[in-house]
This record gives C-alpha cells, structure tokens and sequence, in this order.
C-alpha cells in the first residue's frame, strides 16, 4: 500500500519530466537545424574511444523482485560485449545494492554512490553531469553510458542502456526558415540548453528508476501476500487432515477397546 501511493506520486512527476525532456531536445534540434554550423564539444564523438564509463541506477533497499539483479545482469552483459572496444571500461553505481553485489564479487568500482537514491533530485544529476561534462571535455573519457530501468506499468520495466556523451540527438526538426532573433547568441544558447540537456538526461533515468522500483516493490510485495495467503491455506489444510487423523486413531481405539471387553 505504501509502494503504491509512492507510485501514483513518481508516475505524475516522471509523466511531467518526459515531456520537459522532449521539449528540451526539440529545441536543441531546432538550433541545431537553424542553418548555422554550430559546434560543441560535447557533440563531437571520437573516432577511436579508448575509455568508457557506465552509470549504473540501483536502489538502495531491497524487497523489489529482480529490479536489482536484471539491472546488474544488464550491465555485466554490456560490459563483456565491450569489453574489446575499450582499453578502460569502468562502472559507477548509484545505490547501495549496486556497491553491494560488485563488493562481493570483489570488482573495483571507479565510483560508488550509495544511500542517494531518496535524495537524487535535479540539482543532484546537475552535479553529476557537470562532473561527467569535465571528465569528457578534458578527454579523461571518450563515452558516458547510462543503465536504468525504464517504466513501463508497475509490472513491467525495460532495461535501458543509453549513451549519454557524447550528446546525440534525434535530428528530427526540420530545417528552420527565415529570421530567427537568437538571445543570447546562438553558441552560448546551446551550450546552456546542452549543459541542462545532460543533466535532465541523468534526472529522467533518476525518475524512470525510482518509477520502476516502486512498481517493482508494489508487485513483490503482493505476490508474497498471495504466497503467503496460499501458505497458510496449504498449512492450514495439512493441519486439519492431521487432527481428523488423530480423531479417528482415538475413536478406532475406543471401538476396539469396547469391541474386546465383550
């Protein structure tokens, strides 16, 4: 009942990020298309990536099914594929249960993050993002990737692993026409729109997460009740099968003991 009133909350905000998302990078790509050639460096790919790092969203408790070790299963799976494409391919984790199983499996993380997940907010992803920003700019990293749950009802979830920089985007806008007043100038309008892009990319995956989480928890939580439920009538069953059994024995004795006095 608790996972299902977070749920209703989570889905609102989640349904109000997506499309500030979309809106966000239509603009990007309406700027983009404007007929200028405009150049960023987190748009420029390298040809030849050397070092990779993937972001991984996991809870912080438990309880919730398998939206941990799918997430987890989906993130080793990456990282083998990949693993010749990169001469350094290092995981971070957000949430203590991602710190967890790579602790026990004795695999060093690059960077762990447990006990955020409650907290992870806006300002939170603006600050992972301008940390990934500089990692990239500086060419500390080639390609940031991104592994979280994505929402689909509060039974299931897609597993997402989506780069998140270089920024790439739809190019789906058509090419703007006539004159367009750009305040401030065009360059510094993307750079600003690009800076919130990542972040908002990084705060959507928070949201789609916490979503599936909720529903993940909501639906563990009730099939272990009907478990239960089925449990106890099984037990239940078995008990009263028992005592009749019992009874009769006692009534048998009796029978045969009357039967022998006569």
């Amino acid at each position: 009942m608790v996972a299902a009133a977070k749920l209703r909350r989570a889905q609102q905000k989640l349904v109000q990020s997506r499309q500030y998302g979309k809106t966000l990078e239509g603009l990007i790509d309406r700027l983009l298309a404007s007929g200028q050639d405009l150049q960023h460096p987190l748009l420029n790919a390298v040809d030849q990536p050397k070092a990779a790092w993937v972001f991984a969203f996991t809870s912080d408790r438990g309880l919730c099914g398998g939206f941990n070790s799918n997430l987890l299963r989906c993130t080793d799976r990456f990282l083998r594929e990949n693993k010749d494409l990169y001469a350094e391919l290092l995981v971070q984790t957000r949430g203590r249960k991602g710190c967890e199983y790579y602790r026990a499996r004795k695999i060093t993380l690059s960077a762990e993050y447990p006990g955020i997940a409650e907290k992870f907010d806006y300002a939170v992803a603006g600050q992972f993002a301008q940390r990934f920003m500089e990692a990239f700019t500086k060419g500390e990293v080639d390609e940031v990737f991104i592994v979280y749950n994505q929402f689909k009802s509060a039974i299931s979830q897609d597993i997402i692993v989506k780069k998140l920089l270089p920024v790439a985007l739809s190019g789906a806008a058509p090419k703007t026409t006539g004159d367009i007043l750009w305040e401030p100038d065009q360059f510094s309008l993307l750079d600003q729109l690009l800076t919130r892009y990542v972040a908002m990319q990084l705060y959507l995956a928070h949201l789609e997460s916490q979503a599936s989480e909720l529903g993940a928890r909501m639906s563990a939580m009730d099939s272990a009740t009907n478990n239960a439920s089925d449990m106890i009538d099984r037990l239940t069953l078995q008990m009263n099968r028992a005592r009749q059994a019992a009874i009769t024995t006692e009534l048998m004795d009796i029978v045969n003991g009357a039967e022998a006095m006569k």
